[in-house]
């Protein structure tokens, strides 16, 4: 079977030194586990000798007839094993600054730098439908970003690799303790065996209205929908964690009690965002005239009214931020994507980012997100 996927591990641990072979000790085992209760492989674990841990020699024939019979092979970034199992031993201030650093002031030490360099050849002889990077450091080599708990789960490009590339938690940080985010590391495998059968990414393509005038947003809200998808956001959304840590109390309250805009979905192709508060504008106001604002704010409740289903995401916050601006107060046919999941999947997180990283093929919306001066509007 040809190879559809590569797991990339950080470095070899005293076992995978022994053998010349990733993933047979503990986390390893873990990892072959973890694929096992995901269902996406086929092959069975070896059986387990009397101390309840598979023999690392197992391990080897077992991972070698998953290459063959589920397509997925095992590489490392570091075919070495650093002492204590500290990879930032590869790593100096002295190191090479062509590379980002794995951590602030840690960058690749010149002898080792041969083995990103051969993880990027065996990727480019392999041509996997996708990477699974497992923790931080195969991210760091393939992405240049190591906050795996932010990109952990969305589809990424590796422009260095010309390669698909999903992030998840390594094995051996799941037997450290994390046992609670050992379903997300199941849940994002089950994703990575979805996307592998192809190597290109689809986005989802999106059209939104933004910066409508009142008759185009009129015009949107005329359109035809069987439901809305909404959220809100307040006029924290402006402003960074430092600047509203430097605020006063009723400048934090002042904020958390404006609605900076709203959204609305049709599905999931078709957006509409509606500004109000907007701290670039004067008088703090996203529309110029008092009657234009009353008259968006008309258009927001006739829609909020409408007999359709009204999907929210924790709802209770966003409706109690509507009705303190006086937003109808209808719930018929309402309902939370955030309780639903927490419902259905209790040991899961129940975060709009993290159902994102689940379901849906674009990039961690934080990341997205995350300059926020981008949103800054000209006078």
């Amino acid at each position: 079977m040809a190879i559809s996927q590569l797991w990339v591990g950080e470095s070899w641990g005293e076992n995978e030194l022994e053998l010349g072979h990733p993933f047979v000790g503990a986390a390893g085992q873990e990892l072959a586990r973890i694929a096992q209760d995901s269902g996406v492989i086929t092959t069975s674990l070896p059986k387990k000798d009397p101390s309840s841990f598979y023999k690392i020699y197992d391990m080897v024939d077992f991972w070698q007839r998953v290459q063959r019979n589920d397509g997925i092979q095992l590489s490392n970034v570091f075919h070495a094993h650093p002492e204590n199992n500290n990879v930032e031993l590869f790593f100096g201030l002295e190191g090479n600054r062509n590379l980002p650093p794995l951590r602030v002031g840690k960058y690749i030490l010149p002898e080792y730098l041969y083995h990103v360099e051969n993880l990027w050849q065996e990727i480019s002889d392999l041509q996997p439908n996708i990477v699974v990077c497992l923790g931080n450091t195969p991210s760091w080599a393939l992405l240049g970003n190591t906050a795996i708990t932010r990109i952990r789960g969305a589809i990424n490009w590796s422009e260095r690799c010309n390669c698909k590339v999903l992030p998840t938690y390594h094995p051996s940080y799941i037997i450290r303790g994390k046992w609670a985010d050992r379903p997300i590391v199941i849940a994002d495998l089950q994703k990575a065996k979805r996307q592998s059968e192809s190597s290109s990414i689809r986005r989802p393509e999106c059209w939104i209205l933004r910066d409508g005038t009142i008759k185009e947003i009129a015009a949107w809200f005329t359109a035809p929908a069987t439901e809305y998808s909404i959220d809100i956001e307040t006029g924290y959304a402006w402003y960074s964690k430092t600047e509203i840590r430097k605020m006063s109390p009723h400048e934090r309250y002042f904020l958390s009690s404006q609605i900076s805009m709203i959204s609305f979905a049709k599905d999931e192709s078709h957006v509409l965002d509606i500004e109000f508060f907007n701290r670039y504008k004067p008088n703090l106001s996203y529309w110029s005239t008092i009657e234009e604002e009353v008259e968006a704010w008309k258009l927001v409740k006739q829609a909020l009214k409408k007999p359709i289903k009204k999907i929210f995401q924790n709802g209770i916050y966003d409706m109690s931020r509507l009705i303190e601006h006086g937003a109808p107060t209808y719930t018929k046919g309402m309902e939370d994507i955030m309780l639903r999941q927490h419902a259905r999947y209790p040991e899961m997180l129940k975060s709009l980012g993290f159902q994102a990283s689940l379901y849906i093929d674009d990039l961690a919306w934080k990341e997205i997100y995350q300059n926020r001066e981008s949103l800054k509007r000209d006078e």
